[in-house]
């Protein structure tokens, strides 16, 4: 198990609520529904439910279920850490 230094640890559940929040932001913008995202990308709709915003139990999704949920927004990864790094920098 690996554990984190209290400001690292803050710095990235800062960075898992924006993740959540960008996914969150593009899927209404293409105008999926949570199971509509979840049924492309191939994972439940409750766990896109805690990725997107769920604060207080936070999902550090894997490299291939970030490719698998850009896949279900219709963006290239590149696209998509490009849309998080703007919110990043709010």
């Amino acid at each position: 198990m690996v554990y984190l230094r209290r400001e690292d640890a803050e710095k990235t559940k800062d960075f898992l609520v924006k993740l959540g929040k960008t996914v969150r932001e593009i899927r209404l913008e293409k105008g999926l529904s949570q199971s509509q995202l979840a049924e492309q990308a191939n994972v439940s709709t409750k766990y896109v439910g805690v990725l997107e915003g769920n604060a207080n139990r936070l999902s550090n999704p894997s490299a291939a279920l970030l490719r698998d949920l850009c896949d279900g927004l219709g963006l290239t990864l590149a696209e998509f850490f490009a849309r998080l790094e703007r919110r990043r920098r709010r």
